[in-house]
């Protein structure tokens, strides 16, 4: 009896570390993306200092939360949407508002793929 009440423990704290991941990287993720949109907001009124700088600020707290992306997702996901952060500053140093605006896209897009990876679902748990 006492071998299933610690194996029921476990199974308790393994779903409830799964869902605190999961609430994590959710919000990782909007804050993420909420970044990105202040970038677009601010090339869209060609303010390109603000877009810069702001970019900057997205991307380093990106590679602040590298060791723990790694650790929890899929190599190939992470390196996707690092490609994607690359090319929306590639866009905001070249000044190219349209390559910005597709490539924001696609980046927010990433970012929503990466929360739900983690999010406690039927297509996750089969």
């Amino acid at each position: 009896m006492k071998a299933l009440r610690i194996s029921a423990l476990v199974l308790a704290l393994l779903m409830a570390a799964g869902l605190a991941n999961s609430a994590y990287l959710s919000g990782r993720c909007d804050r993420w993306t909420a970044r990105l949109v202040s970038v677009t907001d601010a090339a869209e009124v060609s303010d390109w200092d603000g877009a810069a700088e702001k970019m900057s600020l997205l991307q380093q707290d990106w590679q602040r939360h590298q060791c723990y992306l790694h650790i929890t997702l899929m190599h190939e996901e992470i390196n996707e949407a690092d490609t994607l952060l690359h090319q929306c500053a590639l866009a905001v140093t070249r000044q190219d508002e349209d390559a910005l605006a597709d490539d924001a896209v696609q980046l927010a897009l990433r970012f929503d793929q990466l929360a739900e990876l983690e999010r406690l679902s039927i297509q996750n748990v089969l």
